[in-house]
């Protein structure tokens, strides 16, 4: 199912990050990937789910966009919050704060862009493993290209710096 697009909108409430993980997860496995790819895709966004419900201040709900292409999945969280995220590198005993720390380690990219008026759109983006067309994929599967890349965007340097080009999100705003 190549160059499918499924969007979400939740209330900007705790109890909504669960309800993102569902929706992710189970739109994933539609998709026909496997159970370590949709954990990892449930996992990112509900971590992006977390960081728009307890930052976005102000906002009444938030926006999960997930994007298939041929070459990549791409998960988008759209939330009315100003300021840009950044990844923080959280001491052994903190209890929250990584994140970030998550997305950029387990995502082949990811990264930020404003949304006018007040707004941002957060994405990730992990590499389709090779597998049949509409078939199931398996993770294990070496990816194909180079792991980074995807539409142009690079992956920023681990320095903690934020991605400010994103994939298209014509319709994150």
């Amino acid at each position: 199912m190549p160059n499918d697009e499924q969007t979400f909108q939740f209330p900007s409430a705790e109890e909504s990050v669960r309800e993102t993980r569902k929706r992710v997860r189970g739109t994933v496995r539609n998709w026909g990937f496997s159970d370590e790819f949709s954990d990892t895709a449930e996992l990112l966004a509900s971590e992006l789910a977390t960081n728009a419900v307890i930052h976005a201040v102000g906002g009444a709900s938030y926006r999960v966009i997930c994007a298939l292409s041929d070459a990549a999945l791409t998960v988008t969280v759209v939330d009315h919050g100003g300021g840009v995220p950044v990844v923080r590198h959280g001491s052994g005993t903190a209890t929250h704060g990584r994140g970030l720390f998550l997305v950029e380690t387990l995502a082949d990219d990811w990264g930020v862009r404003t949304v006018p008026p007040r707004g941002k759109a957060t994405y990730f983006v992990l590499s389709v493993p090779r597998g049949t067309a509409g078939g199931r994929h398996d993770l294990r599967e070496p990816h194909g290209g180079h792991a980074g890349h995807h539409a142009g965007v690079t992956r920023a340097a681990r320095s903690g710096g934020v991605r400010q080009s994103c994939p298209d999100l014509r319709r994150a705003g």
